[in-house]
């Protein structure tokens, strides 16, 4: 062959394996990518069983009085690793398996009425960069249960079931340093105290979504946080929230914590409410706690102001620092005071007693007065080796009496409530 010929072959040949070198380096490349997107991927089993057993006398059917509740949750959460290290998959099913409800008592909000039930979500999960990372679809709001970092006021609401709160529609999160940013956009919920997807709606009924706007400030020892919520023809709400962490000395430490609510109506609420005078209201809440070696003890008061309706308005003022299983602390006008310990008898074990005092009205008329007393026993437990590693328990056993002379739930009311709580998390993978 001649060497005119032989480079002709040689020129034709070239491109064909150039073209066939960058077809197999997009392959492994392309491969590489799909098989980082599935390394990074994992999906978490929480196992979460809780037993309630109360007499709540100001509850009302089908919320109470007598509540018996047995169930165990088997909480999925899928999340992928992410193409290009930008889009990925968020998504979880939670199944509530009854295994014990009294038919002649209320399970409250633990089932669906008495009858297990299934929560499902997904979300496309967009990270552009630091500033710039978004959820679209169904995604958790419960900080509690990790589906956020912090408590961002107003987007965070505090599941006390066993499934964690979620919305659907749209959250951008800005990470810059220290401080943290976040907008929501929802026009439905689900989890918590609610066993399906719902709506959400205003005052009237009407379908409504929700806007929110929050920022955190987290220097470590210092949080601050700041949140608004706006929903037409129902509320705008505000809120911040702080806590401080500083060295009282002799290893010991001292806690500082507070936080402030206010809400007005608007638009059809305003117009509604106007005549009984209920246009706004206020929730005022500190805490301070001593931490010392295996002990810790703690005070708390809190002040609420108007008792507006909440679920017509989608306003929460359950956030005082004194807890209580039993009495409400969020009544008309209501002061609440709460000094309690905590004492670890082991490093894995605590035990915990909290005394309680309310003192408020009914509702806006303040034609009854409310004097509240209680006290709550705790024991928590958490497993630090062993193939059990993680798993937690809680105990809380509540004695309380309320006094509520002229009422028509009674005069003296008696409270009694049960709580037994046990989670476990496995890495599916």
């Amino acid at each position: 062959m001649s060497h005119k010929k032989k480079t002709a072959l040689l020129l034709g040949v070239l491109p064909l394996a150039l073209m066939a070198s960058q077809v197999t380096a997009a392959e492994v490349k392309s491969e590489s990518a799909a098989s980082k997107v599935i390394s990074d991927s994992s999906l978490n089993l929480k196992l979460v069983n809780e037993y309630r057993n109360a007499d709540k006398p100001s509850a009302k059917p089908p919320f109470g009085p007598e509540i018996d509740a047995w169930t165990q949750g088997f909480m999925f959460d899928f999340k992928s690793g992410k193409v290009a290290d930008v889009v990925g998959v968020e998504s979880n099913l939670y199944r509530i398996q009854k295994l014990s409800a009294d038919p002649d008592k209320s399970t409250r909000w633990y089932l669906d009425d008495h009858d297990s039930f299934n929560i499902a979500g997904a979300a496309a999960v967009f990270d552009f960069a630091s500033w710039a990372q978004f959820k679209v679809g169904r995604f958790g709001t419960d900080a509690g249960y990790g589906s956020l970092k912090y408590p961002v006021p107003l987007i965070h609401s505090a599941s006390q079931r066993v499934v964690p709160r979620m919305a659907e529609g749209a959250l951008w999160q800005g990470d810059f340093d220290k401080l943290h940013l976040y907008a929501m956009y929802a026009k439905a919920y689900a989890g918590g105290f609610y066993t399906d997807w719902l709506d959400e709606y205003a005052y009237n009924k009407e379908e409504e979504p929700r806007y929110n706007l929050a920022g955190v400030w987290d220097t470590g020892p210092l949080q601050l946080m700041l949140g608004a919520q706006h929903q037409q023809d129902t509320m705008n709400q505000y809120m911040g929230r702080g806590s401080y962490t500083w060295d009282a000395g002799n290893d010991a430490k001292m806690k500082a914590e507070a936080l402030g609510l206010y809400a007005n109506t608007i638009g059809a609420a305003k117009d509604d409410l106007d005549a009984k005078g209920l246009d706004d209201t206020y929730l005022a809440t500190a805490k301070l706690s001593y931490i010392y070696d295996k002990t810790t003890l703690f005070a708390s008061v809190g002040q609420a102001g108007d008792k507006l309706p909440l679920n017509a308005l989608r306003l929460d003022t359950d956030y005082t620092f004194p807890f209580d299983l039993s009495i409400d602390r969020n009544h008309q006008d209501m002061l609440s005071l709460q000094a309690g310990v905590n004492y670890n008898i082991l490093p894995t074990t605590t035990l915990g007693v909290a005394l309680l005092t309310t003192d408020g009205y009914e509702d806006y008329t303040k034609a009854v007065a409310i004097e509240g007393k209680s006290v709550n026993f705790s024991v928590m437990h958490a497993v630090d080796s062993g193939p059990l590693k993680g798993l937690k328990a809680l105990a809380i056993l509540n004695k309380a009496k309320e006094y509520r002379e002229g009422s028509a739930l009674g005069d003296t009311l008696n409270y009694y409530d049960v709580k037994l709580k046990v989670s476990y998390d496995i890495p599916v993978f």
